[in-house]
């Protein structure tokens, strides 16, 4: 395969995603630039692979990607109702490190039974957010305020680590993981760690 470094034109291009072909603007996919796909579309220190047709090639999962498209195209999670690949698709956008996206993921994986927690550190301080059902944070929390913020990192930290033993005893296990960050000359760097607990029996 040969490789090909973009433009910043904004004509349509055609990907071949593990198989599977998208079209979509330059624009989209470097609507996040510190992606993985603003990076590799941008003109960054990657270039992009192209496939025998003059396609450029992404080696990942094909099917999953239209709903990494379409969340680029929109900014809103829209998935079909017994979405039966969502750990696959958590997996992408692990991978993708588009920013927001693994909060949405986390709030609709929350929704399904389980519990997330979403760290953000800014500048400008650290919050702690737990998401779930109403009476699975009463039940696991107490309360049905998921909401937690200090100035200090390490007291989000400590927040977090005694959320995480709550859950354990109350039947929890730690699913998965992720963790994104993204910089702007004007609020500096800001980083999120999600984590999505859940336990066999939905109650």
């Amino acid at each position: 395969m040969d490789y090909q470094r973009l433009n910043d034109s904004d004509k349509p291009i055609t990907l071949n995603v593990g198989g599977h072909i998208y079209t979509t603007a330059f624009s989209t996919l470097t609507r996040y630039p510190d992606s993985t796909l603003g990076i590799l579309f941008g003109g960054g220190q990657k270039s992009a692979m192209l496939d025998e047709r003059g396609n450029y090639f992404l080696d990942r999962d094909g099917e999953i990607f239209r709903y990494v498209l379409n969340y680029l195209r929109t900014g809103q999670l829209n998935l079909p109702s017994k979405f039966p690949n969502f750990d696959l698709l958590c997996a992408e956008a692990e991978y993708y490190q588009i920013p927001g996206f693994g909060v949405a993921l986390a709030k609709y994986r929350a929704g399904l039974g389980n519990i997330c927690v979403i760290l953000d550190v800014s500048p400008e301080g650290s919050s702690l957010g737990v998401f779930g059902a109403r009476n699975l944070l009463e039940e696991t929390l107490g309360t049905t305020s998921g909401k937690f913020r200090s100035q200090y990192y390490s007291d989000c930290v400590v927040k977090a680590v005694e959320i995480f033993d709550k859950l354990t005893a109350r039947g929890f296990i730690l699913q998965g993981a992720t963790a994104t960050s993204s910089e702007t000359e004007e609020n500096g760097l800001n980083q999120q760690q999600t984590w999505t607990f859940c336990r066999s029996c939905y109650t």
